[in-house]
């Protein structure tokens, strides 16, 4: 249930607008790859290590990695194919070295790649998949071992993160079990300033750095054991938590899914916007780092609290809820859920705003019912702090219960001490001190506190959530690309073509080779392409018809094969010499006035194939007669066009008698002529099945039905009024029928003239002429006569009459000369109590002819 009334139809715009956002910033990225990407290829295949095995000195800072020199050696001409498929190939040559041996021999120059032979991608491929399975087993039983741990307490939400950062890993390794003895649920080791523009990533373990430690697999191995042994000593599960932006993003993603971190730092736009990285180079690294974390289960985090740090949090907080979604759109392509999407914001709102404190509620609950699957992170206030510690302090508590109160996932604990030096470990114990009492205390106020449909608390998120979909309009249009460069996001703006590390991005070889490309590429976009790769071979084939073959996208070939369809159409029209299962005897054309002329071919839709001779002996040997009805509603049969001298007779297949030919059913005009159609008056048939087109009669359309007496215009009632009222003077129960209504291009038969009256009435005695009547502003129709036994109906309108026995004749009676008949208008006829005489005021116009 939403607390904040949101437009649910809204939310479902703001993500459809984002994957419309991130599909051309895909595309890009299928279509490059970076020197990272193919170093990380060479850490997944086994290479690893220092590139000089004899070292100087010791070197606290780490050392340069066997990879860097190895992508060095091949040069990015070679990367562009594929850094695995050139150790692909030397293992394929050289199959008993292991990757450090292929990779030194590379780089010194015993093993030239330009010399080996070639080989088959198949034989490349297994190559590869033997130097990559101790690593892939290795990430699988990283992720088992995390769905496996012990059923210890798992804690209750919002979880206490907390962080470490002293430069010396062994020192973060005691400072993090002593955070996980005061309850801490998740260890964060920041990274030393300025690795993220480092375009390696140090070997071994480190000792110096400046603000944090430095992040490499050594360190992360030694932490993820340190916590192993804190989660045994206290029954409890404890997370760990690093870095992986910058130019070795995707390095630093394989090395942490090696070695089992929980939860990586990973956002699409954090290296672009705070570390000055080219936004390409960016954007094709996050694909495969993503990538990697979702086939070892780690949980990425997203930095958007960060933007709150260069704007303003009442006035740009839309700019966060948009990347939110853009940064969910990224990941779907990636294969990450949103059960390992950790979104994060920030409690960074000036605290001098009239009531921040609900509007960081509002925003926190809008996160919440936004992404309700995905474990949103929850920053602490960092912009608006000084050396108060008191009043830091109580800013953390307002920042935890604003976490408690929404129902926040992970929970990054802020310090009193923030802005004075890096944390101590009472600090941090005052802290967690601070998070347990609340979390405790309000474990369930997310259940009791609902806010009002009007409030400022839904008013805003409303607000924000509006706002950020503006963005996304904003974005869709102008690009992503651009509009990082206009500065849609924290108001920082960075250029396309500037930045540190585009010269390592390149585009891939038509021919690039990725190992295991069912294992690294995700399943949609595999799918995906799997499906447009078989479209494309289909459209070249034709379907097995080489005048469908089309490329996909060309237009000009498309244009050809509809004109070769309609070609076909019009050749399957021409009646043929012969066709297959007929006798090899040509027939001569019946247009060319043969004795055993072919009868026509029917016409077909298409290219379809004309209807096979029936055999000998079956039921459809004999044309099938249609059933028609005539205007007397009996049974005949239907004539054909032409007599049995100009109908050929066709020969059956195997059989040297003749049966005369099932006459199919065609799809255009029959030209057969049809009998008058039931109900409609004149000509056609029973109508065609659905689908046909004959007489005028449109694909799915049903035949017309007759009007009922509730369709009757307003001259049949004004006919049908006159007519009661004409029963009631006479006394008689004769209904009158009106007649079809004549075209305007027939004549209107003179009923006057005796032979043009048994012409139109052959079976009655001629008519006898009538006076005219007076003008009247309504022209009058003729009426039927009172004994035919059926009329001619109108046009779609089905009308009985009865049959009543002759009226007999009326006495006429003389007129006075001073007689003035009354207008129709002005006359008044009460049918209770009729006047003398009344029957001879009437209209003769009306007044019906009396038989002989």
């Amino acid at each position: 249930m939403s607390k904040l009334s949101l437009d649910r139809d809204k939310v479902d715009y703001a993500k459809r607008l984002a994957e419309q956002i991130v599909t051309p910033v895909q595309h890009f990225i299928d279509r490059h790859t970076t020197d990272s990407i193919e170093r990380s290829v060479l850490r997944l295949m086994g290479v690893s290590g220092p590139a000089d095995l004899k070292p100087k000195g010791d070197a606290p800072q780490g050392r340069i990695p066997l990879v860097n020199a190895l992508a060095d050696a091949m040069g990015q001409k070679k990367l562009a194919l594929g850094a695995g498929y050139w150790l692909g190939l030397a293992a394929a040559h050289q199959p008993n070295l292991d990757s450090n041996a292929l990779a030194r021999g590379i780089i010194s120059g015993k093993i030239k790649l330009d010399d080996l032979g070639s080989k088959s991608k198949d034989e490349i491929d297994r190559a590869c998949g033997r130097l990559m399975q101790p690593q892939l087993d290795r990430l699988r039983q990283n992720r088992e071992n995390k769905s496996r741990r012990p059923d210890w307490h798992r804690p209750s939400q919002p979880l206490k993160y907390v962080i470490v950062a002293t430069g010396n890993i062994h020192e973060d390794v005691r400072q993090a079990q002593a955070a996980v003895q005061m309850g801490a649920d998740i260890i964060a080791v920041i990274r030393s300033t300025a690795q993220s523009l480092l375009d390696y990533v140090p070997e071994g373990e480190t000792t110096e750095g400046f603000g944090g430690t430095f992040a490499t697999q050594e360190n992360f191995r030694l932490m993820r054991e340190a916590l192993d042994e804190s989660e045994k000593k206290y029954k409890r599960r404890v997370g760990l938590c690093n870095y992986s932006s910058g130019l070795c993003m995707p390095e630093i993603a394989v090395l942490g899914a090696l070695e089992g971190v929980d939860y990586l730092l990973n956002d699409a736009m954090y290296g672009i916007l705070f570390r000055d990285i080219n936004m390409q180079r960016n954007f094709v690294d996050q694909f495969f780092s993503r990538r990697i974390c979702a086939l070892s289960g780690i949980t990425i985090q997203t930095g958007e609290d960060n933007y709150l740090t260069t704007a303003e949090s009442f006035k740009y907080w839309f700019q966060v809820l948009a990347s939110h979604f853009v940064n969910q759109a990224f990941a779907k392509r990636a294969g990450i859920g949103d059960n390992n999407l950790a979104l994060g914001h920030a409690f960074e709102m000036d605290p001098n705003i009239e009531d921040s404190i609900l509007y960081e509620w509002a925003q926190a609950q809008l996160v919440r019912e936004l992404f309700p699957r995905a474990p949103i992170k929850f920053m602490p206030p960092t912009k608006h702090k000084d050396g108060d510690i008191f009043f830091s302090y109580l800013y953390d508590g307002m920042f935890n219960l604003a976490g408690a109160i929404t129902g926040q996932t992970i929970q990054l604990l802020g310090m009193h001490t923030e802005a004075i030096h890096n944390p101590y470990v009472q600090d941090r114990y005052l802290s967690l001190k601070n998070a347990k009492y609340i979390f405790n205390g309000a474990k369930n106020a997310k259940d009791e506190i609902y806010f009002q449909p009007n409030g400022k608390i839904a008013r805003r998120a409303r607000q924000v959530l509006d706002d950020g979909i503006r963005l996304l309009k904003k974005l869709r249009m102008r690009g992503m690309l651009r509009g990082i460069e206009e500065g849609a996001f924290a108001n920082v703006r960075r250029s396309q073509r500037g930045g540190k590390g585009i010269e390592g991005v390149f585009h891939k070889d038509r021919d690039y080779f990725t190992p295991l490309q069912g294992y690294l590429t995700p399943r949609a976009i595999r799918d995906e392409s799997d499906g447009l790769r078989k479209g494309n071979r289909e459209r070249r084939r034709g379907s097995g018809d080489p005048r469908r073959s089309t490329r996909l996208g060309d237009r000009k070939s498309s244009t050809r094969a509809r004109h070769d369809r309609n070609r076909n159409a019009t050749r399957d029209k021409r009646p043929a010499r012969s066709r297959p299962g007929n006798s090899d005897v040509p027939r001569p054309n019946a247009r060319n006035g043969g004795e055993d002329a072919a009868p026509r071919q029917p016409r077909t839709r298409g290219s379809e194939v004309a209807p096979r001779p029936p055999r000998e002996g079956s039921s459809d040997a004999l044309p099938r007669q249609p059933r028609n009805r005539n205007n007397d509603g009996e049974t005949s049969q239907r004539s054909p066009r032409s007599d049995s001298s100009d109908t050929a007779s066709r020969s059956p297949r195997n059989s040297g008698s003749q049966a005369a030919p099932r006459t199919p059913r065609s799809v255009g005009p029959d030209p057969v002529p049809r009998g008058p159609r039931p109900g409609r008056g004149d000509s056609g048939s029973r109508p065609p099945r659905n689908g046909a087109r004959e007489n005028g009669y449109k694909k799915g359309r049903a035949p017309e039905k007759p009007r009922s007496n509730r369709e009757l215009s307003e001259a049949d009632l004004q006919r049908q009024f006159h007519q009661e009222i004409l029963k009631k003077e006479n006394g008689s129960s004769v209904s009158k029928a009106p007649q079809r209504r004549p075209l305007s291009s027939e004549k209107t038969p003179d009923l006057s003239d005796p032979e043009t009256t048994q012409k139109v009435f052959p079976n009655d005695e001629p008519a006898v002429p009538q006076p005219p009547s007076k003008p009247r502003s309504m022209p009058r129709r003729p009426l039927a006569e009172p004994n035919a036994e059926k009329s001619i109906p109108r046009r779609g309108l089905k009308v009985e009459t009865e049959l009543a026995p002759p009226k007999p004749a009326a006495t006429p009676v003389e007129k006075p000369a001073s007689y003035q008949p009354l207008p129709r208008r002005q006359l008044k006829i009460q049918p209770d109590a009729q006047p003398a005489g009344a029957e001879d005021k009437k209209d003769p116009s009306n007044d019906e002819e009396p038989k002989p």
